[in-house]
């Protein structure tokens, strides 16, 4: 095999792995009980919102690298299907405000263990070695790729009052911090 070949496979390899990783996440975000369904666009935005509580539509545009019209867009199917509420800014109207409903919060919070306890699932058939050496894998990768500061900005989560203090994007801006200290 030569080193194109193995560049080709792990490539392919790596495309297929994200898809699942997508398909994986995104399975039942619904709330049967609303009988309301969302796009992981859409979920992404509710989770943003519901870490930080009410944030400006400007806010969801940065944290999803999408621009402002197109975070309106998700933000009125969102408000559609009873999810958000938006009010205007009292001391500047130019700027709006978008906070959960209660359907909007139960939502963003019955999704999230529902998510662990798959991934938990999937995870259980790996063998402890294998997983692990998946772990360091992937956290290699990310450091590697996230070295640039522009695609740190991109994948942080801003997550809010979810922060998790092994959070590797953390890690990797409190040393790329320190070391132009």
């Amino acid at each position: 095999m030569t080193p194109e070949t193995d560049i080709y496979s792990f490539g392919r390899n790596v495309e297929i792995f994200a898809d699942i990783i997508k398909t994986f996440i995104s399975q039942s975000i619904s709330c049967p009980e609303q009988n309301v369904q969302v796009t992981l666009g859409q979920l992404k935005c509710l989770q943003f919102i519901y870490a930080h509580e009410k944030v400006h539509i400007g806010d969801i545009a940065r944290n999803r690298g999408i621009s402002y019209p197109a975070a309106t867009k998700i933000i009125t199917r969102l408000e559609e299907k009873g999810l958000v509420l938006r009010e205007h800014d009292p001391s500047d109207r130019r700027n709006t405000f978008v906070s959960l409903t209660e359907c909007g919060q139960l939502l963003a919070t019955q999704i999230l263990p529902d998510k662990i306890q798959r991934m938990k699932e999937l995870l259980a058939k790996i063998p402890p070695e294998k997983l692990s050496a998946l772990q360091e894998g992937i956290s290699a990768f990310l450091e590697v790729s996230l070295a640039d500061q522009e695609l740190l900005e991109q994948y942080c989560l801003h997550c809010g009052k979810d922060h998790d203090e092994t959070c590797l994007i953390c890690e990797i801006k409190l040393r790329i911090t320190q070391a132009n200290v």
